[in-house]
């Protein structure tokens, strides 16, 4: 799985008072609405408890908005530091100084299959729901793209680092 955090940190990866402030945040913020986006976010997260390798690129942007309180970024860059350390994750932030690079489309998730049937999918998030690829040529568009972002991110070592330094 290869997820690229261009605007919030991937849900995959996301404490719950982070996903719980963000979801606040929309405007459709209905107690019981929050509530189940909420519950269906943790229930993917659960994911994780089979071996999944993970491929993450975070925007350095990401890191530096702040969502919820201090304490809430806190526990969020806690979290991702904890996926750094598994041995089939890797996270890697790409630094603003960048500048043009190939996923200001925004965030997006590419989700591969060891079945034989279901093909290399690429999911794309939206405020009002989830776009879904799967025509192979999109696909392969998506996969060079976070190719391209993975080159251009800072290593394991610079992102912990970096991740470290956000208060």
């Amino acid at each position: 799985m290869a997820l690229y955090g261009a605007i919030v940190i991937p849900g995959l990866l996301q404490v719950p008072e982070y996903a719980s402030a963000l979801v606040r945040a929309t405007p459709e913020n209905e107690e019981e609405y929050a509530d189940e986006r909420l519950r269906a976010r943790f229930s993917r997260q659960l994911v994780f408890t089979r071996s999944v390798r993970l491929d993450v690129v975070i925007d350095e942007a990401v890191l530096r908005r702040s969502i919820g309180d201090d304490n809430v970024m806190r526990l969020q860059m806690r979290r991702i530091l904890e996926f750094m350390a598994r041995p089939a994750t890797t996270v890697q932030v790409l630094p603003l100084s960048v500048g043009a690079h190939p996923g200001l489309g925004g965030p997006f998730a590419i989700l591969e299959f060891d079945d034989g049937r279901t093909p290399t999918t690429v999911f794309c998030d939206g405020l009002t729901g989830g776009v879904i690829r799967t025509d192979p040529k999109e696909v392969e568009r998506y996969q060079k793209a976070f190719a391209a972002l993975q080159e251009l991110a800072l290593d394991s070592a610079k992102s912990a680092k970096m991740i470290n330094s956000v208060p």
